[in-house]
């Protein structure tokens, strides 16, 4: 498959979804954005029941952990859904938080975040209890939220690597891994885990913002000084900018082969041949672990243990099956580890 095709291939299906120049396009983008909104209708509240804001961006996943959570709660609480956009600001949450006085709040995804601490910033003496789902690397930005708990949506390194070995033929033994400093702790308890099932990792660090010849240099350092036999390639934007992936991840991994293992399915394409597996919570079961920890929190007169965030108990394994196949083969029983395959 020649570059130049990947390349395109991917500014279309892959991450950070840029604006198209004809109108058809937009057009079609705006028609996806209006029915994926209204799939997020709540019920009519009702008198005397709590109310519960969650604030979440429109997506396929989010809806599948919106529509499980929802559920679970809705007799117990009104459920007073805020769809996020680019356009949501730190004032909209707070007009929605003033208008229902919610006695928690959900945020869903970075992005939700991002835009719930600035009006934190603004209103500190609220002591509403906050919990994050679906948003990467939340131990590490759980503190910058007051009163805030939430699940992990990055399940352990070790876990990934593990289905990885008993999927692929090809060995999995010494992981490589690429990580900006602002995640060394995290990659330092990542292979602290790895290695109690004999995995290696492998890494190279970066500065906070890598430049194209940074990211080459680290992987040719992984690839061809530190032979690694796997890629595992964290959920981190910096690292994933579309120009880093079109113009070092993909032609490095068309020209070097190499089995990768990532966070999110959409990184995962057989046009695009990027990813190669990708072990996810399952956001249905995510769901219902998320209405526990509401519930027990509730049972506990709304006090939370603030920072903790716990881990995913349930996840599915997505994989590229022709991508692997080709490149890497599969294990006669692989099958039993696989979830999905695209």
């Amino acid at each position: 498959m020649a570059i130049k095709y990947i390349i395109v291939s991917l500014s279309m299906v892959l991450l950070l979804p840029q604006c198209t120049n004809t109108s058809k396009s937009a057009t079609s983008t705006a028609k996806a954005r209006i029915e994926i909104d209204d799939l997020f209708v709540d019920g009519e509240p009702e008198e005397g029941l709590d109310n519960i804001a969650i604030f979440t961006p429109a997506t396929e996943t989010t809806h599948i952990l919106w529509k499980s959570l929802s559920g679970e709660l809705s007799e117990e609480f009104n459920i007073r859904t805020v769809v996020t956009s680019h356009t949501t600001s730190a004032s909209d949450i707070g007009k929605h938080i003033r208008n229902i006085k919610p006695v928690a709040i959900v945020l869903i995804d970075n992005s939700t975040v991002k835009k719930f601490r600035k009006y934190q910033a603004y209103h500190k003496n609220d002591k509403t209890p906050v919990f994050i789902f679906m948003a990467s690397f939340l131990k590490e930005i759980i503190g910058m939220v007051n009163h805030a708990t939430g699940i992990a949506y990055e399940v352990p390194g070790v876990l990934s690597m593990v289905r990885a070995r008993n999927i692929l033929k090809t060995d999995v033994i010494n992981v490589g891994a690429v990580y900006r400093e602002a995640f060394r702790d995290y990659v330092k308890a990542e292979a602290s885990m790895m290695s109690v099932e004999k995995f290696k990792m492998c890494t190279a660090s970066l500065g906070d913002n890598p430049t194209k010849f940074d990211l080459e240099a680290a992987l040719d350092n992984l690839l061809n000084k530190q032979k690694v036999d796997v890629l595992w390639i964290l959920n981190d934007n910096a690292l994933l900018k579309q120009e880093l992936v079109a113009d070092v991840w993909l032609p490095t991994l068309h020209n070097s082969p190499m089995p990768t293992v990532v966070n999110v399915p959409v990184l995962l394409n057989p046009d695009v041949e990027f990813g190669t597996l990708a072990v996810i919570p399952d956001s249905a079961a995510l769901g219902v672990q998320a209405a526990n920890m509401i519930f027990n929190a509730y049972d506990m007169d709304w006090e939370i243990e603030e920072n903790r965030v716990e881990l995913p108990l349930s996840v599915l394994t997505y994989i590229d099956k022709e991508n692997a196949q080709k490149n890497f083969g599969l294990r006669r029983n692989a099958t039993d580890y696989i979830d999905k395959q695209l």
